[in-house]
């Protein structure tokens, strides 16, 4: 499902290709260090939740059509994206999984 989802995007809406974002952990370890550099905190630690959440594909759709970037597309391009995605779903069963991750970061002021 990805790679088929990452061509859409890259045909029709590049700019929201994430693909082309950091990886979470290159975030959370940047995140860290800008914490740690601050020197207001000491004795840092990062807790990670994951977990994978299963989409409809009306549910995946409605969910993207929530997000403000895919609200700023051209109405023609969003339609077409939303049409694609649509088949691609439902060529891969109806339904995706998602992997989410939150990252929890505690630590303590100096």
């Amino acid at each position: 499902f990805h790679c088929v989802k990452h061509q859409n995007y890259q045909n029709l809406a590049p700019a929201l290709d994430d693909a082309k974002k950091p990886r979470p952990a290159e975030v959370i370890e940047e995140r860290r260090r800008f914490i740690k550099t601050s020197g207001l905190f000491k004795d840092i630690v990062v807790r990670e939740y994951k977990w994978i959440d299963t989409y409809s594909q009306k549910g995946y759709l409605s969910l993207l059509n929530t997000h403000s970037k895919h609200q700023q597309l051209r109405a023609e391009v969003r339609k077409k994206l939303f049409a694609d995605l649509k088949t691609i779903i439902d060529a891969h069963g109806g339904q995706i999984e998602k992997e989410q991750l939150v990252a929890l970061f505690l630590a303590r002021k100096k």
